[in-house]
Parts: C-alpha cells; sequence; structure tokens
C-alpha cells in the first residue's frame, strides 16, 4: 500500500459527476495516484492494493470485509441506503461524511415541500422509506455508536 489511492464515486460520464470529479482532483493535487472507478466495477480482490480509499455510496459488505490494517477509507454518502453491515466492520471504516447538517438528533427530515406532496401516494411512499432509512443511519447518533468520526462535507458546484 503506498500513494494510490481509490476514488469509488459517479464517473464523469454521469450528469451529477461534479462533486466526484472535484475529490478525485483534491487527492491528485495532494499527491496521490487515483484510480477513479464506477463502485459496482469494483471487486472485493481489488480493496487490498490501496493505501486511500473514498467509497461515495454504499460500500458492500464483502468489499469492506476486505479492508486490511493501515489503509484509510472514508465513506462519504450512503445515507439513504441500509447500512446495516456497517457495525460488523466498524473498525475498518476510518471516517463517515454527510452532506446533511445537524444542529442536534433529528427526529424527521420532513419539510412543508415533502408534505405538499400527501396528493401523490407513490412518491411519500419513497420518501417514507427514504425518512427511516435516513434517520436510522445517518443521523450523528448511529456513527457515534459506531465510535466513527463524522464530519459536515457540504456539497459544492466547481469541483476545483
Amino acid at each position: 500500500m503506498g500513494e494510490c489511492a481509490l476514488y469509488a464515486g459517479v464517473l464523469p460520464s454521469n450528469y451529477l459527476h461534479l462533486t466526484h470529479v472535484g475529490y478525485v482532483d483534491a487527492l491528485r493535487r495532494a499527491g496521490w495516484s487515483v484510480d477513479y472507478r464506477d463502485p459496482q466495477a469494483v471487486q472485493p480482490k481489488d480493496i487490498g492494493m490501496y493505501g486511500l480509499v473514498l467509497w461515495n455510496s454504499v460500500m458492500p459488505g464483502p468489499i469492506l470485509s476486505q479492508v486490511r490494517a493501515g489503509q484509510v477509507v472514508v465513506l462519504l454518502g450512503g445515507v439513504g441506503d441500509d447500512l446495516s453491515h456497517y457495525p460488523r466492520y466498524a473498525d475498518r471504516i476510518s471516517l463517515a461524511t454527510t452532506s446533511h447538517f445537524y444542529w442536534d438528533q433529528p427526529v424527521t427530515t420532513l419539510t412543508l415541500k415533502h408534505l405538499r406532496n400527501l396528493h401523490r401516494p407513490r412518491v411519500m411512499r419513497d420518501y417514507f422509506r427514504y425518512e427511516r432509512r435516513m434517520i436510522r443511519y445517518a443521523a450523528p447518533r448511529f456513527w457515534q455508536a459506531l465510535a466513527i468520526p463524522l464530519l459536515y462535507l457540504p456539497f459544492a458546484s466547481d469541483p476545483r
């Protein structure tokens, strides 16, 4: 494990790629050689060759299980997903980040904007599903219980 980093996230072919490009550029400016890959393309056997891993989505259990001592793993995002396998591998996670700003432990992320969609049952069903996972896996108490530092890292529009 040398100065080689893995950034697993949205590729430039996706219109939402600017934040991801910003992370990759920042790593390169800091002197890292960076492999920029789609998270779906990373295999468990690949993970051990990187000194630093920035993973922008949910890191699957089979990949997280292959993290070795000395590697730095930073998890970016994943809040709207099922992170129930993270406690098994908490000792392999160096840092988690969120773009949600918390003043305290939120009991909901519902806003008036969401409530305007009550007439759209499918939209509300999907939102409540996200809400349940967000409260369970994104709130600071989830990360505190795992003894994993949580950093507020807001999105930016200009990757540079």
